[in-house]
């Protein structure tokens, strides 16, 4: 998939565009044969259905793709571009913009620890607003966080308790019942046994 296009401030060369997704080329690769570009990720979903240019229909296979010329790559490299981080107005040059996501400011994906020394951790994007927390009150947030986590996993452990009583106890009862059918079948066996040997004696012995 390609840039944006609504993020770049100038005017970019149809050659530079994807005819797949119609965003700026991101990763491109290039059929040999007919010499036509398009996104990595668009190209290789596109071959996985069917093995032909989706421009003038030329046979490919996914393998015969091709990395674009040297100079096409520094076209694309010297196109500038929004970042794409909310609030940010920063434009850089497409070859280093993943160099500025790393550092930018608005990357909600960087974490900060508290500069005031209570440990708290922010969004970079909110660094501004970190000089101003209350730190004993941020800190009694957490330990309340803490309090009410504790509570939650003691309620599991009664819970569990309780489980672990009532299997012990259907344990208990079967094997009682085992017991009382073992006995059962016992009697039943003695008592054939003896009808047994009654009729052996009444037959032969009499």
């Amino acid at each position: 998939m390609g840039f944006d296009i609504q993020r770049f401030p100038n005017v970019i060369d149809e050659e530079l565009i994807c005819s797949i997704c119609r965003g700026v080329l991101q990763d491109p690769l290039q059929i040999p044969s007919c010499e036509h570009t398009f996104c990595r990720t668009c190209i290789e979903e596109w071959l996985s259905q069917t093995q032909t240019c989706p421009i003038d229909r030329t046979p490919i296979e996914i393998n015969q793709l091709k990395l674009v010329p040297r100079i096409l790559k520094n076209l694309l490299n010297r196109l500038e571009i929004k970042c794409e981080n909310e609030g940010c107005i920063t434009i850089v040059k497409l070859d280093v913009l993943a160099n500025h996501l790393t550092d930018c400011e608005y990357n909600k994906n960087i974490l900060i620890q508290c500069e005031n020394g209570c440990g708290l951790i922010f969004n970079l994007n909110i660094k501004k607003t970190t000089k101003d927390h209350n730190c004993i009150q941020a800190l009694n947030n957490e330990l309340n966080n803490v309090k009410n986590e504790l509570e939650k996993y003691r309620n599991d452990v009664d819970f569990y308790k309780t489980e672990i009583s009532t299997l012990q106890e259907f344990i208990r009862l079967n094997r009682a019942n085992t017991s009382t059918i073992s006995y059962s079948f016992e009697d039943i066996e003695n008592h054939e046994i003896l009808r047994y040997e009654n009729n052996y004696t009444d037959k032969y012995l009499n």
